[in-house]
């Protein structure tokens, strides 16, 4: 039981952090706000990996268009060896903006690059399960978005 895995750098936990944090939504065009009662997520932090989780509500929204995104992680991501701290989000919500065509309940998909403190281009899933790069059309006042996921810094 004292073997070590090839690429193993410590054994040491070093850290542990708990907390909540303040996110914020960008678009490529217009603005979307997040409601003051719902914008908070909570994090765990233990050594060099961070777990997300919790929901936010979408608020006031003024012509937003194109992509959209979430900033504001309370880390920053590692830059690892050949993209190995990269990391995929997939998450779920209830999108009932204009571009939403019926309310509904949907995926999302997105990424955290190395050295990065945002979700970037979220992308949410339409009827035909193919993800929607111009996917900001549809949040609207009242979208739900769920987030669960880990990074590593």
């Amino acid at each position: 039981a004292n073997s070590h895995a090839s690429g193993m750098s410590s054994e040491t936990l070093d850290s542990y952090e708990e907390g909540e944090f303040t996110p914020a939504i960008g678009t490529s065009s217009g603005s979307v706000a997040i409601r003051d009662n719902n914008n908070t997520l909570s994090y765990t932090k233990i050594g060099d990996t961070v777990h997300i989780v919790g929901q936010i509500v979408i608020g006031t929204c003024s012509g937003q268009g194109g992509a959209f995104w979430m900033t504001g992680l309370p880390f920053t991501s590692g830059n690892g060896t050949e993209l190995s701290k990269r990391t995929a989000v997939i998450g779920f919500g209830w999108f009932n903006g204009a571009g939403a065509g019926s309310d509904g309940e949907r995926f999302w998909e997105s990424y955290l690059a190395e050295g990065g403190t945002a979700l970037n281009n979220i992308k949410v899933m339409h009827d035909s399960y193919k993800p929607d790069g111009a996917s900001a059309t549809l949040l609207g006042d009242g979208t739900d978005i769920w987030f669960d996921f880990t990074y590593k810094t």
